[in-house]
Parts: structure tokens; sequence; C-alpha cells
């Protein structure tokens, strides 16, 4: 018994799903449903299209940010550079007072503030400059990925935008196409004595009932006597008419001749019976 409940119920369901999405077939075919649909088709397309402008916009500021990091880290660098090779200028100009060859002379060069100072300072900002150089790098290296990337979304974006303009035109398109197919089912349907409004079923009943009211009135003048009636009076008009002609023709001597000729026949029929 639940088994044949669970049946009925699973069979409802199935014949209300299948109602409702009939009932949303013939609904999806409405001017106003298809020109709504199209709409919020159009404006996902266009929150869309903006989530990808901003995305994109966020994407050209990273980047711009990347090349003002390069840019700043080149200066530094071209300043390093400059500050470095000072350095080693000033450690020449040391060099030439000591005798470098001995390892005294050496000794007393290093032993100098001068050259600790810009020996300091020459590692210092060798190892600044080797790190900036290899970040410039790292930067340039993101840039144009970034690039790559940017062209890419750029493009998208644009595909994005057209897409907005197709759904405009579809929509249109879509409606006069659907209103055209539903004349045109209409029209079919009407010739194949199928119409939605049941004409041709109308017309059968009204053809039914035509036939059915006749029969009633054959029978009911059976009923009353009046079809007998009809046909004794049809009867006498004719018989009226025959004597109203028969006397006509006595006035012209013509029933005579007839008379005189029906008895000649039938003499003549009488004298060949014995034969």
């Amino acid at each position: 018994m639940f088994k044949a409940m669970g049946r009925y119920i699973k069979a409802l369901c199935a014949m209300c799903v299948g109602n409702m999405d009939g009932a949303r077939r013939h609904l999806n075919t409405n001017k106003h449903v298809i020109a709504a649909t199209f709409d919020e088709m159009k404006d996902d397309q266009v929150a869309s299209v903006q989530a990808m402008s901003e995305a994109v916009a966020a994407m050209i500021a990273n980047k711009e940010r990347k090349i003002a990091k390069a840019k700043t880290l080149s200066e530094r660098v071209a300043e390093n550079v400059e500050m470095r090779d000072g350095a080693l200028a000033m450690i020449e100009e040391l060099k030439g007072e000591y005798d470098l060859t001995t390892t005294e002379g050496q000794e007393a060069l290093k032993a100098t503030e001068d050259y600790q100072e810009a020996a300091g300072a020459y590692a210092g900002l060798k190892s600044e400059i080797e790190d900036d150089e290899s970040t410039i790098a790292e930067l340039e290296l993101a840039v144009s990925e970034d690039e790559e990337q940017l062209s890419s979304r750029l493009a998208q974006l644009g595909q994005m935008k057209d897409q907005i303009e197709k759904i405009k035109e579809e929509k249109h398109a879509t409606i006069a196409d659907v209103e055209s197919a539903k004349q045109e089912k209409a029209v079919n349907d009407m010739i194949n004595g199928i119409s939605q409004n049941n004409s041709g079923e109308r017309m059968q009943e009204m053809r039914e009932m035509r036939n059915q009211m006749k029969a009633e009135v054959v029978v009911g003048r059976k009923l009353a006597g009046t079809d007998t009636n009809a046909r004794k009076a049809k009867f006498k008009k004719f018989a009226k008419r025959k004597n109203a002609s028969s006397e006509f023709d006595d006035l012209l001597g013509l029933g005579k001749v007839t008379a005189s000729k029906e008895g000649a026949s039938t003499e003549q029929v009488a004298t060949k019976l014995p034969e």
C-alpha cells in the first residue's frame, strides 16, 4: 500500500513538473517575457563588463606601480654607481701616497680612515646596486607579463562589450521571429482543423445540432399527422391542376381527339387480344 502511495505521489509530482514545464515554455514565448529575459542577460553582461573593467583598471594601476618602482630603483642604481665609482677613485688617489710594493705600505694604506671609509662605501654600494638591479629585472619581467595579461583582458573586454550590442539586436530579432512563428503556427492549426480556439469542433457541433433539429421536426410531423396532410394537399394541388388542364383542352377540342385516339387504341388492343 505504501509503495502504491509512493508511486502515486511520484506520478503526481511528475505531472505537476510536466505541467509547470509546459506552462514555463508557453510563458517563455510571450514577447514581454522574451524582452525581460534579454534585458536581464544584458544587465548581467553589463555587470560583468563593469567588473572586468575594474579588474583591468586594477591591473593597469599595479603595472604602473611596478614601472614607477623600477624607475625609482634605476635612478638609485645610477646614483649608487656614481658613488661607488667615486669611492674607487678615492682609493686610487690614496694609493699614490703609499708604497704598495711592500706589506708595510699596503697595511699603512688600509689603516687610514679615508681608505676604510671608501672601502666600506664601495662594498655597501656594490651590494645595494646588485640587489636593486635584481629587483629591477624582476619588475621588468612582471611588467612584461602584466602587459600580456592586459592585452588578453582588454580583448575579452572588447568582446563582452560587443556581446551587449548583439544582445540588444538579438532581442528584437527573437521577438519578431517568435511572433511570426506563433502566427504561422496559428494559421497552420486552423488549416489543419486543430485551431486553439476550437472553431472546427464548434462547427461540427453546429452541424450535428442542425441535423438533430431537422430530424426532430420530421418525427414531429409524422407524429402530428402534418406529414400526411401535407401529402394530401400536394396530391389535391396536382389533381386540381390536372382537372383545370383537362377542361382547357376540352374547350379547345383537344380532349375529343385525345379520347378518340384512346378509344382507337383500345379497340386495336381488343382486336389483337384473340390472336
